[in-house]
Parts: structure tokens; sequence; C-alpha cells
């Protein structure tokens, strides 16, 4: 599973530096089965990144399908005790911006 961030700063036009720190992802796990997860949730961490932002555009990328914004990625845990695990829950993001 890869996770990750893209983001602008709108009507931007002088350079900002900014520090995106303590990045997830903590994503509801349930089981295709109808099974108890072993754990409810499960997180992908990311790197401490700095971005100096100079125009209004997206960094780290503009095309959100560039391998440039996907900043972390991990193996989906066995949470169903070897059955299919569903994520439809979709995951929360967070993250420190200094």
């Amino acid at each position: 599973m890869q996770v990750g961030y893209d983001l602008t700063i709108p009507g931007n036009s002088a350079t900002q530096n900014l520090t995106v720190a303590g990045a997830q992802v903590t994503f509801t796990v349930r089981c295709v089965s109808g099974a108890t997860p072993s754990a409810p949730t499960f997180t992908v961490t990311m790197p401490t990144a700095g971005y100096a932002i100079s125009t209004n555009a997206w960094y780290p990328s503009g095309d959100q399908s560039s391998p440039l914004v996907y900043e972390g990625s991990a193996s989906v845990p066995d949470l169903c005790g070897g059955g299919q695990v569903s994520l439809s829950s979709g995951g929360t993001f967070t993250a420190t911006l200094s």
C-alpha cells in the first residue's frame, strides 16, 4: 500500500518554507468475512519532508499519479486471520505543518 499527499498554497507568490512532520494515514480495518479483525486500525507513516514553495503550484508534484506524491508505503498486515482485509472506509491523514 502506498500513501502520500499533495499540497498547495493558493495565491502564493513568495517563497514559503514548509515542513511536513509526523505525516501518517490511519486506516479502519474490516474483515470481508465479517470476522472481527485482530486490530481495528493500521497506520502507514511518512518521513518528515521540507518544501520551498515559491508559487501556487502543487508540491511535491502537480500530477497526483506521480510517484513523487507517494511518500510512504507498507504491506497491509494480516489482521483477519488469513482472510481478506477491507479498507473501504478509507484512511485519515494527519500531519504537523510548520
